[in-house]
Formats: structure tokens, C-alpha cells, sequence
């Protein structure tokens, strides 16, 4: 991506620091999960201590999860503009789609031909909706599944508090069944 995009391009982390991000990413959620406590501090190499706000330690958080996987991340800023190379990365389509999107409108840009440039918050957007989309016509599909399927049986789901193999079907198959009676048949009679 451009420089004035990017920065310095992606971060990344050795094997050998992943475990020391997995640590700061947990002690990071530690942080934010108790809640508004007033921002939080580091101390620098010179003993100063700078407070860091709460945005910026759930930025970090997140930022020390990705890379506790082994993701390298590229930081991009909302409102600068990308090439239509750099927009295809960051939806993961081709540049043909990109442009295809922006020539039906449903993606804005500024500029003509090569030199076409789209909003990072543009295609944040985008993507958002697109996303949207994909699960509503998965729900969709999803019930329309259901209705041609029909009803489906399930087993019986115990009462709260009983343990699993406590509900109504599972009573009905432990039951013993009842010992059968002997009953006397009438014989054919042979006739003479």
C-alpha cells in the first residue's frame, strides 16, 4: 500500500514473540474487562510514566490479539484514499471487481482511469454491507431450508436442572415394557 497510507507497511512478529503478545493481549482484555477504571499507564525506558486512554488500550488489545495469532496487520487510516490495487486487498476481490464496483456506483471514488482513488471509510462501508448481505441471504437460505425440509423432531430436552438422559423421550425408552400374557388361541378344528 502507499506510503502515506501505511506508514512503515505491516507489522509483524517473530515465533519467538508470539507468546509474549498472546501474554499482553490477555493482560490487555484483563484491563478492559474491569471496566472504567481511568486510563491506563505505561512507563517508558526513562521511568516516565504516560497515561494511555481506554480507546487506545482496547487499540492495542486488538492489535496484540492479531499479532498473538501470527498475522502480520497493516495499519491504514479511515480517512485517506487508496488505489484500486490497495482496495482490492483490503476486500479481498479482484481489481476487475473494484472497478466493476465503481463503475455501477455502489463503491465512490475520485479521479478517472488509472488514476482512480477510493476512500479507506468508502470501502470499510463496503465491506460492512457486503457482509450484512451475505448473512441475511444465509438466513434466507437458511429458512427457506427449514420450510422444505419441514418439521424436524428432536430429542426431548431435559427440565432445567435435571441431568442430561432425564427427558421425556429418554423416559419413555427406559421404561420396561410390560411382560406379555399368555393368551389362549382357539385351534382350527379339523372337520371329519
Amino acid at each position: 500500500m502507499a506510503s502515506e497510507t501505511v506508514g512503515q507497511g505491516p507489522i509483524t512478529v517473530t515465533a519467538d514473540d508470539v507468546p509474549a503478545a498472546q501474554r499482553t493481549a490477555e493482560a490487555l482484555r484483563h484491563l478492559l474487562r474491569e471496566g472504567p477504571v481511568g486510563p491506563a499507564s505505561i512507563v517508558v525506558a526513562t521511568g516516565e510514566r504516560v497515561e494511555v486512554p481506554a480507546s487506545v488500550v482496547a487499540a492495542l488489545q486488538y492489535l496484540a490479539s492479531l499479532l498473538a495469532q501470527g498475522d502480520a496487520v497493516t495499519l491504514v487510516r479511515v480517512q485517506s484514499d487508496v488505489s484500486l490495487a490497495e482496495a482490492d486487498t483490503l476486500l479481498g476481490v479482484s481489481v476487475t471487481f473494484v472497478s466493476q464496483l465503481l463503475d455501477t456506483g455502489e463503491l465512490a471514488s475520485h479521479g478517472e482511469g488509472d488514476g482512480r482513488r477510493v476512500r479507506v471509510s468508502d470501502v470499510v462501508s463496503y465491506k460492512q454491507r457486503r457482509s450484512a448481505d451475505n448473512l441475511r441471504d444465509l438466513a434466507m437460505a437458511l429458512a427457506r431450508l427449514r420450510r422444505k425440509l419441514g418439521p424436524t423432531t428432536s430429542p426431548a430436552r431435559p427440565a432445567p436442572g435435571q441431568p442430561p438422559g432425564h427427558g421425556r423421550r429418554a423416559r419413555r425408552q427406559r421404561r420396561p415394557a410390560a411382560p406379555r400374557q399368555p393368551t389362549a388361541r382357539p385351534r382350527a378344528q379339523a372337520s371329519a
